[in-house]
């Protein structure tokens, strides 16, 4: 008798944890895209003032420098010629930047679909060298158009408003995504 109330409990425990695929709720907590209107967002790579950290990405050491990839916006630059201490110097702004390698004084680097080939001679200018457009097809080629490391429900990327820089947790109204 125990065995059949033990099943009846754990049958009834599962049941109540099945819901209906279809069900969409009409408010719950999710990501939203964070976008940059494309009116705004500039093919132009330059060399700006040091910007606060956010999001960071890729790390990539190329003595005395560390290049630190800001995902979507460039590549931080720290002085390390004291390791115990490094000094951020300087910020290079690359619209949609997520990927970055540092050969010598290059860098190669996406540009929102673009690749670019970029000449460093020293941290005052950058000079874009080579481009080779639509290198990467659409934003789907580096994971911008799902939230990166997320399960549940997001907000769908909608072409009009832009290009995603990132994703924040929001409440959402009857969303139509889910990952």
């Amino acid at each position: 008798m125990k065995n059949f109330v033990f099943l009846g409990l754990l049958i009834a425990t599962l049941m109540a944890g099945c819901t209906d695929p279809t069900y969409i709720p009409d408010e719950i907590n999710g990501m939203k895209p964070i976008y940059v209107p494309l009116d705004e967002i500039s093919e132009t790579i330059k060399i700006v003032p040091t910007k606060e950290t956010e999001q960071l990405g890729k790390i990539v050491y190329a003595p005395p420098y560390l290049f630190v990839n800001e995902r979507f916006r460039g590549i931080h630059v720290y002085d390390n010629s004291i390791p115990t201490n490094p000094t951020r110097t300087r910020f290079i702004e690359i619209w949609g930047n997520i990927d970055f390698s540092v050969q010598g004084n290059m860098i190669y680097a996406n540009n929102l679909e673009d690749l670019v080939a970029l000449k460093i001679s020293d941290f005052d200018s950058v000079e874009v060298t080579h481009r080779i457009e639509n290198f990467y097809n659409d934003q789907d080629e580096f994971g911008a158009l799902f939230p990166p490391n997320y399960s549940g429900y997001f907000e769908c990327y909608d072409e009009s408003k832009g290009f995603i820089i990132g994703w924040e947790l929001t409440t959402l109204l009857n969303p139509q995504c889910f990952i």
